[in-house]
C-alpha cells in the first residue's frame, strides 16, 4: 500500500473527476497510474524497436505495389 499527499488544488480536482465519473478517488488514481506505466512501458519498447531500426531494411510504397498490385 502506498500513502501519496497531493496538494489541495490536485485533491479538489481529483474529486470532482471522480464525482463525475460515478468512481472513488483511489480508483481513479489507480487507472490513472496503471495508465502513465502502460504509457511507459509503450515507449521503453518503441525507443528499443528504433534502436534497432534499419533504414535499409525500409520497402518503399511503390516497391510494394509493383511486387502486389492492387487489391
Amino acid at each position: 500500500m502506498i500513502t501519496i499527499a497531493f496538494p489541495e488544488t490536485i485533491e479538489t480536482r481529483l474529486a470532482n473527476a471522480a464525482q463525475k465519473l460515478g468512481k472513488s478517488r483511489e480508483l481513479c488514481v489507480q487507472e490513472a497510474v496503471a495508465e502513465y506505466l502502460d504509457d511507459l512501458e509503450d515507449l521503453a519498447i518503441a525507443e528499443q524497436r528504433m534502436e534497432s531500426f534499419d533504414p535499409e531494411k525500409v520497402i518503399s510504397h511503390e516497391e510494394i505495389m509493383r511486387k502486389y498490385g492492387t487489391p
